[in-house]
């Protein structure tokens, strides 16, 4: 008898010589080390330039409310004046539109009655005069709060541009200035930057106010963004990591404290760490060809280890492709010898089960294709996966012409009981998908317009999960097709409408009775 080996001491023989250990510590090293102070710089940098550019659109922001406070205090020193006196000076501080798109004033109910605008704009000044300007909640919030208020941004009245106004109350009355933010834009593009940094500036709502790169402003910023600039609980400044358009970036934000902006500096990692990567890269290809001889010699004794293992997998490869009945290689090792009979008894198991699937498929498919009820699966989009024979009768249609389609896009038209047309988020199917319930028992008929018949069905709906999933998947439904019990039962109804029209208008007394004698009508 053949003496077996323990798998421990043959692999112990095999491999003598561990070549990973230099590399795994260099690694290690960097990674403890080196990365995070190039993170911890890399952060400083972005948010130096986030400041930077914070403190330059709050100083933008702040210059138009220091302007507009000025102007309405000096309107208020001078009394009651009808609104064309002001025009000259509104329209000298809207100058050349560098800084307002327009400046108005409305009275107490926030009709326009004077309006400043720049040069180029003047002419469009009439269409303004008595603006209803009560829908901007931000204007009436002023007069209440007794204090200036920040709008979000918004598409100008003016230019059709985007812009931010600033509500200063003026006892019943209220100056609104729309301070232009197009230069941001101009401003963050001319600033020097590494490769792939780009900066931007988002308001509350996740619209891009000002971004470096071309195209981008007036956007919605990506979920990943919005959920980064909208996290109160992360530190001013502090970095962080999210992912755009497939790839992983590291920012940092500063707030922009006049209208609640967040201003964006972020970098592609790729691009952040470029320079220690090429280096790293130089590092580890001497590694790599010191290490290259320790490798060739532990090759070779992986080698014959690897023959060995192979063998064993084209058995396992067999048994996957159902072919149970090749026989197992004989080993030496004590642990490849419990793995064979292990195996052996894996591949008895898996035969049976193949069996009693085979059968139970058989089964299934069988009910499913003669069953007198239809059945339709549908996937979590609402299209039909599949029919048996029985549902495509109930449709009208095949299952080539159904498969793939959702419920709505099928030609008919679905009723309720009472004859209404049934909206599509009531169906039997689309309730049990949006609210994982099963539905049970309704009546629907499947109105033909082109036969103009009504197909009446009864029908279940019942949502399939995935395991820890809370949405179904799938739902499958049963159709059963009860027209011609709907027919009897409206027979049975003119039936009894005409024998009640009859008797009510015989003029004899007719007294009906049950076989129990029991008078039914009089």
């Amino acid at each position: 008898m053949r003496r077996l080996q323990p798998l421990r001491r043959w692999l112990s023989l095999q491999f003598a010589l561990v070549a990973s250990i230099p590399l795994v510590v260099v690694a290690g090293l960097v990674w403890i080390f080196l990365l995070p102070q190039m993170r911890a710089d890399i952060a400083v940098r972005h948010q130096a330039l986030a400041g930077a550019i914070a403190g330059r659109v709050s100083a933008h922001l702040l210059g138009a409310d220091h302007a507009l406070r000025a102007l309405a205090d000096y309107i208020n020193t001078q009394g009651p004046q009808l609104g064309q006196s002001w025009i000259p000076l509104l329209d000298a501080e809207a100058g050349t539109g560098d800084m307002f798109e327009a400046i108005y004033i409305a009275d107490e109910n926030r009709a326009v009655y004077a309006v400043g605008l720049p040069e180029m704009r003047r002419g469009n000044r009439e269409d303004l005069i008595g603006l209803d300007l009560s829908r901007r909640d931000f204007i009436g919030d002023a007069p209440i709060l007794k204090r200036e208020v920040w709008s979000e941004t918004f598409l100008s009245t003016v230019s059709s541009r985007l812009a931010v106004a600033l509500a200063i109350p003026m006892g019943y009355r209220v100056m609104v200035g729309e301070i232009t933010i197009e230069r941001l834009s101009q401003f963050i593009r001319q600033l020097p930057v590494e490769q792939g940094l780009f900066t931007t500036i988002v308001d509350r709502q996740g619209r891009i106010i000002a971004d470096s790169r071309p195209g981008f402003s007036g956007r919605q910023v990506d979920a990943g963004i919005l959920g980064m600039v909208q996290d109160r609980s992360q530190a001013q400044g502090s970095p962080t990591t999210f992912e755009m358009d497939g790839r992983i970036l590291m920012g940092t934000t500063v707030a922009v404290e006049q209208g609640g902006w967040k201003v964006l500096v972020a970098q592609p990692y790729a691009d952040a760490f470029r320079t220690m990567t090429a280096t790293l890269r130089m590092v580890a290809t001497g590694l790599a060809i010191s290490l290259l001889l320790a490798v060739t010699v532990g090759w070779l004794q992986v080698r014959s280890l690897s023959r060995h293992i192979r063998r064993y997998t084209r058995q396992a490869q067999a048994i996957a492709s159902g072919d149970y009945d090749q026989p197992w290689p004989e080993s030496r090792t004590l642990e490849f010898s419990g793995l064979v009979r292990d195996l052996q008894l894996m591949s008895d198991a898996i035969r049976q089960r193949e069996k009693a699937i085979t059968a139970g498929r058989e089964r299934y498919r069988t009910l499913f294709e003669t069953m007198v009820q239809g059945v339709i699966y549908v996937d979590a989009e609402g299209r039909i996966t599949t029919a048996n024979p029985a549902a495509e009768m109930i449709l009208g249609l095949g299952l080539e012409q159904v498969k793939g389609r959702s419920l709505l896009d099928l030609p008919w038209q679905v009723i309720s009981e009472d004859g209404a047309s049934l909206a599509s988020d009531a169906m039997p199917v689309v309730v049990a998908l949006r609210t994982g319930r099963a539905v049970r028992d309704v009546v629907i008929g499947l109105s033909n317009p082109d036969t103009r018949t009504v197909t009446w069905v009864s029908v279940n709906a019942i949502p399939l999960f995935q395991p820890g999933k809370e949405l179904p998947f799938q739902v499958y439904a049963t159709l059963a097709d009860i027209t011609e019990r709907k027919r009897a039962e409206e027979a049975l109804r003119l039936s009894e409408d005409n024998l009640r029209i009859t008797l009510d208008s015989i003029g004899d007394a007719v007294i009906a009775t049950d076989i129990n004698g029991v008078i039914t009508r009089l």
